[in-house]
């Protein structure tokens, strides 16, 4: 602790027996942790986060503090205005922006901080728990207040007592929820008194979610349906499911080809509800050029087989179908179509000729599962090896992996890591050109045989990148090496701090600098008492890292002066006139 944790104990009310009580308590166990410099004490954090707790419980932390630093700790923690009395507006405010507890603390709160109280609610879960605790400071409100409330936080109104409910307070509630374009659940909805479940009130109820229509008989529903179906989706172009139920609820004379073309273009599910009389080629065609979707995701909900065959082939050629390979008559297929779906996870050629032109295309999308055995050649071998796909090797039979295509595997370097080639393949030549080539980056890759100085040092000439990622083995590292890995890090860096402790050599000086401003490097090897002194001094609690033979030394140390006859240091020794204002804040 130095002499600014020192300050804080002393200014906020925590006698220096409470100290002195702590540091006895540690020496009996031998812990290291007093130590007399420039008359400060030194203690735990959490020894000095106890005793702050102490004060702020016994209200000193407020004591003789400034405006501004009482708002600052309220931002902090609104809950702890429980101990000041009588706070002003101000506080108030501060306290509940900062908590939802915080207005239960205040004896008599104004008006302002119940209002902010009420909009920091989250109506939108379930109306049990604290919500219903609102109703109460809903009821400490006027009408206008409350209008007030719910025009800004439309979802509050399901925390309004049901007998407090105006004419008013709903139709503030229906424009707000159409103004601020959310989804709200129908608790909303539910809340309000029947009485107040007018006309207006049905059509708002119907706008702003179209899943309420569902809650109309069919009869009474085309009232409450927007007359202009593309102006009621540009304001619902947020929400998409809107279009959906809206679509679902629609009249059958009110799905029209254009209403139809704006609900799908807005939800593709729309699809799957669209009238016989409209599952034709010419409006397929014109939904795919009306929309911006490439994928034409409506097309999973569209029976392929009311579509014909040219219009089918010739979307499919033009747009993304990766979605429907199990939906396509085996009829549709062209090579082209087979060709854009290969690599699909479920699709499965069907059974029809294909030119050996086709198979040579599947080669080199290294799609070697999907040509029968009947159709490979050797050809085709070397077109899947040279697509570089992953993993290609275990679906290519042994029988095709011969020494001429091994070799071809090496010369082209066609292989991504070393552990793909069988071992009689690998030599110290093939091993060098990969490491050259920068397909062995790390040194882990390298096999155990042709571990060596020489190849660490290639390694690092061509990888520098790959000692900060995976340390080379200390018996494979030289001083080179170890320059090298440090040079490419920001010196004094996180990165060059990893890279430093899992050097086998470090200059005396990069060690220095470690322990000066790093406190895990404590746990470097090989430190010495100068190197320790300087990593102790600096982060104190790194005593509990520190090797055995050190901190025999230092318990030896605290002994004597335990023994000694004059005590400890007064806590008074301390200049607090010039220490700075100081709170909690500035340590929690």
């Amino acid at each position: 602790m130095n002499i600014r944790m020192a300050a804080v104990i002393s200014v906020y009310g925590n006698e220096k027996n409470e100290l002195l009580y702590l540091l006895n308590k540690k020496l009996e166990v031998k812990t290291f942790v007093y130590e007399a410099v420039s008359g400060t004490l030194q203690i735990s954090e959490m020894e000095a986060r106890n005793l702050l707790n102490k004060a702020i419980s016994s209200g000193n932390i407020f004591t003789n503090s400034s405006k501004h630093r009482i708002l600052q700790l309220l931002e902090k923690n609104g809950t702890w205005i429980e101990y000041i009395d009588n706070p002003d507006p101000e506080e108030q405010m501060a306290a509940v922006r900062n908590s939802r507890l915080a207005l239960a603390k205040i004896k008599n709160p104004n008006r302002s901080a119940i209002i902010l109280h009420l909009l920091n609610g989250d109506y939108n879960s379930s109306r049990l728990g604290y919500m219903q605790s609102d109703e109460e400071e809903f009821r400490k409100l006027t009408e206008e207040e409350i209008c007030q409330v719910i025009k800004m936080k439309p979802a509050a109104m399901c925390g309004v007592p049901e007998e407090l409910i105006t004419q008013n307070m709903v139709y503030t509630f229906l424009e707000s929820m159409l103004e601020h374009r959310e989804e709200f659940l129908l608790g909303g909805f539910s809340n309000i008194p029947e009485k107040f479940r007018d006309y207006m009130f049905r059509l708002y109820f119907a706008s702003s979610e179209a899943f309420n229509l569902g809650y109309f008989p069919e009869g009474e529903r085309e009232q409450y349906i927007p007359e202009n179906i593309c102006e009621a989706l540009r304001l619902h172009q947020y929400h998409p499911g809107y279009a959906y139920q809206l679509y679902m609820h629609l009249p059958e004379a009110q799905k029209t080809r254009e209403n139809s073309i704006e609900c799908i273009k807005a939800h593709p599910n729309c699809m799957s509800n669209l009238p016989k009389r409209l599952r034709r080629d010419d409006f397929y065609l014109e939904l795919a050029e009306a929309g911006e979707d490439k994928q034409l995701s409506w097309l999973s909900h569209v029976d392929i087989a009311t579509m014909s065959k040219n219009t089918f082939q010739f979307l499919a050629l033009h747009y993304d179908i990766k979605s429907l390979p199990d939906k396509i008559p085996t009829t549709y297929f062209t090579e082209e179509i087979c060709e854009k779906l290969i690599g699909c996870q479920n699709f499965v050629l069907p059974k029809m000729e294909f030119s050996a032109c086709f198979w040579e295309k599947i080669a080199r999308k290294g799609e070697a599962a999907k040509i029968p055995v009947n159709k490979m050649t050797a050809e085709l071998v070397a077109t899947l090896l040279r697509s570089r796909r992953y993993r290609v090797y275990t679906m290519i039979d042994e029988k095709w992996m011969t020494d001429e295509m091994w070799e071809m595997v090496i010369r082209e370097r066609l292989y991504r890591k070393i552990s793909e080639l069988p071992e009689k393949y690998i030599t110290a030549g093939v091993i060098e050109d990969a490491i050259t080539n920068k397909i062995v980056s790390e040194f882990c890759e390298i096999p155990r045989q042709y571990r060596s100085e020489k190849n660490a040092e290639l390694l690092m000439q061509y990888s520098p990148e790959s000692f900060q990622r995976n340390a080379f083995p200390k018996e494979y590292q030289t001083k080179k090496i170890c320059d090298n890995a440090l040079s490419v890090c920001e010196y004094g860096s996180n990165s060059w701090y990893h890279v430093l402790s899992n050097c086998a050599y470090r200059e005396k000086k990069d060690t220095l600098y470690a322990v000066e401003n790093f406190s895990q490097a404590i746990e470097l090897e090989d430190l010495d008492k100068e190197e320790l002194d300087i990593s102790v001094e600096k982060y104190p609690m790194n005593i509990l890292r520190a090797p055995k033979w050190y901190v025999d030394q230092k318990n030896e140390l605290v002994q004597q002066t335990a023994n000694r006859t004059d005590g400890f240091p007064e806590i008074s020794t301390c200049n607090w006139e010039k220490c700075e204002e100081l709170s909690i804040f500035d340590f929690m």
